[in-house]
């Protein structure tokens, strides 16, 4: 395995580019004042000597003074570890700061809040994310189909989503027009169905609501987008308002 360039690690420990320039020149001769190192790394002296205070700061040099000028000393390599033992300290730090105010972030992040969740989903894939997740509500299911716009839009996965509802033991009541040929009343695919005229009621959504979610399709082929609200009063009026025109239809 090839051992990585000693400037890279240094740049990992948080070493700026002046700083390992500096460092780097100063290993092979033990000591020199800041001039010296700033002609060793083509660095204006004031810069050199700037970055020379730097690392002695972080315990890598140390100075000591002759005559009107400082020598700058580097310590062992082995020093390098200081720096990693700063850094688990000020994670260690940060984490009891954090600590600190986890409990008043926890008040204000209430998962029961009475607000709404909405989330929105695009494409294709953003509605099969969202039947995704009623799926895994494994809870009975009320829905308001298309007429068939479903089936056209994502075939496959429609046929995949009806077997691991099955799967889940989910069962599905159905209100969709006439001309929807997918969802037919089915004891073996735990669906009860009942249609609507879809010369009248020409639905091109799906609506479903399962436990406290309720999603919303629309297949319209410019902008097919959903949506879905996390809300317990929102979908047990939806699950009225489906009751509503349940109990108006024929079996």
């Amino acid at each position: 395995m090839t051992s990585p360039e000693p400037q890279k690690v240094l740049k990992e420990l948080g070493l700026s580019t002046n700083e390992i320039k500096i460092y780097m020149a100063l290993l092979p001769i033990g000591s020199a004042p800041a001039s010296v190192l700033g002609k060793r790394t083509k660095l204006p002296r004031t810069t050199a000597r700037e970055v020379c205070m730097q690392l002695t700061d972080k315990s890598l040099f140390t100075r000591s003074e002759k005559g009107q000028s400082f020598i700058f000393t580097v310590e062992p390599p082995s020093t390098l570890m200081h720096l990693l033992e700063q850094e688990k300290e000020l994670t260690r730090h940060k984490e009891a700061q954090v600590n600190t105010i986890l409990g008043q972030l926890n008040l204000m992040h209430n998962p029961n809040t009475l607000l709404p969740k909405v989330r929105f989903y695009e494409g294709q894939e953003g509605m099969i994310q969202l039947y995704e997740e009623i799926l895994k509500l494994k809870k009975d299911v009320d829905s308001f189909e298309d007429s068939g716009e479903k089936d056209e839009y994502i075939h496959d996965y429609a046929q995949s989503y009806i077997q691991r509802r099955i799967k889940n033991k989910m069962f599905n009541r159905v209100i969709c027009p006439d001309t929807n040929k997918i969802n037919p009343t089915s004891k073996k695919e735990l669906r009860e169905t009942r249609k609507i005229d879809s010369k009248k009621y020409p639905f091109s959504f799906d609506i479903k609501i399962c436990d406290n979610l309720v999603g919303i399709f629309s297949f319209d082929k410019d902008t097919p987008v959903a949506i879905s609200i996390v809300n317990k009063d929102i979908a047990k009026n939806f699950r009225l308002l489906f009751e509503l025109v349940w109990n108006q239809l024929k079996r």
